[in-house]
């Protein structure tokens, strides 16, 4: 949670340059795949982090990884949204 606060950007307030990339959670070390960007992460947050927008306009990410692709879950709006709702889960849990 603490990297997501650190990646966590928004409208006016963009993460910097510095700023962390999430990781996605499904990856496993050692193999082809062992980091990989969170695509939820990259779909919420990336419009708002500068390294993220660095990389489209470079063109080391293409710019249709800052959307949900269909047929994904329902993306939380922001960090505040996600927290509320994991503290919720670690409550009625």
């Amino acid at each position: 949670m603490e990297t997501l606060r650190r990646a966590n950007g928004r409208s006016g307030a963009e993460a910097p340059r510095d700023a962390p990339v999430v990781a996605c959670h499904l990856d496993k070390p050692g193999t082809s795949h062992a980091y990989r960007w969170c695509a939820g992460w990259l779909a919420v947050a990336g419009p708002y982090h500068l390294s993220i927008r660095l990389a489209v306009l470079f063109e080391s990410l293409p710019g249709g990884a800052l959307a949900p692709r269909p047929g994904w879950p329902r993306l939380y709006a922001s960090l505040e949204e996600l927290l509320k709702a994991r503290a919720r889960q670690l409550h009625e849990g």
